[in-house]
């Protein structure tokens, strides 16, 4: 695990220290994957998609013919100017010398859009470094938005196709680098989102432990009044009982009732 991180670190230092070229302008094409090396007397094929600064510009290309060119003693310095612009415009100048090794055709077009296909056989030169290019006749305008290629012509075919192999297995590594720097962006974006959550989380559940719970209702209390109410209620049924009871013991006692006879027979029968 250790090792892991250690080597994706390494990775991800590497990528940041050496970024691509495509971030500084990202206008421009590149002569397809002919890699930096190329032999006297090889013959290669290579397709590049190129796109023409507008569609009428894309119609005169239609009816030119374009090549590939061994150059040399470009100017570099209008060239690292034109590559800091989006779609400068004549920003080439014909260079100190060149040699056409092959013709262009440009095919599949779509709007302002092509696939250029060049042809092209190295010739007997002077081994060192050149530049290739896609340019009409002369090499006085480049195609489309094709900027030079540096290239090393060797002497030995063989030497020069190994090379390449090498060359193509590094931008294989570099588009993983570049791929593995966009996997750890987009993993650390995601990070810092679940950090966030989680403090937020957290800070909720800490303010919710800090508020009170709320308190049992108390009843209210009894106004004096009530009080002074049930007081004059009780003295008024005390003295209701009391009056009362001293009328019911003021009144006389019922005398017996004597019974009179009626007639004297009653009158002689009780003598």
């Amino acid at each position: 695990m250790r090792r892991t991180a250690l080597l994706l670190s390494a990775v991800v230092t590497f990528t940041l220290a050496f970024p691509g070229t495509a971030n500084a302008g990202g206008w421009w094409s590149s002569i397809g994957r002919v890699g930096g090396h190329i032999g006297i007397g090889e013959t290669l094929k290579v397709r590049s998609e190129v796109m023409f600064r507008t569609i009428e510009v894309a119609e005169r290309a239609r009816t030119t013919a374009f090549y590939v060119y061994l150059v040399k003693g470009i100017d570099k310095k209008r060239l690292r100017w034109a590559m800091s612009r989006p779609q400068p415009r004549r920003w080439w100048t014909p260079p100190e010398w060149s040699i056409p090794i092959g013709n262009v055709e440009l095919s599949r077009w779509d709007s302002n859009m092509a696939v250029a296909t060049a042809n092209l056989q190295v010739p007997e030169v002077t081994a060192g470094q050149y530049n290739l290019m896609l340019c009409d006749a002369g090499c006085r305008t480049p195609l489309a938005d094709v900027i030079p290629q540096r290239v090393r012509v060797s002497p030995e075919p063989l030497a020069a196709e190994t090379a390449r192999k090498l060359d193509r297995v590094s931008m294989d590594s570099d588009l993983a680098i570049r791929r593995l720097r966009h996997d750890v962006r987009e993993a650390n974006r995601q990070l810092v989102d679940v950090a966030a959550a989680t403090i937020e989380s957290t800070r909720a559940i800490e303010q919710l432990q800090k508020e009170p719970s709320a308190p049992e209702p108390v009843p209210s209390p009894t106004p004096w009044w009530a009080f002074a109410g049930w007081f004059l209620a009780g003295v008024a049924v005390a003295f209701s009982a009391t009056r009362a009871r001293r009328k019911h013991s003021s009144l006389p006692e019922e005398l017996p009732i004597e019974r009179v006879p009626d007639d004297a027979r009653e009158l002689v029968a009780g003598r």
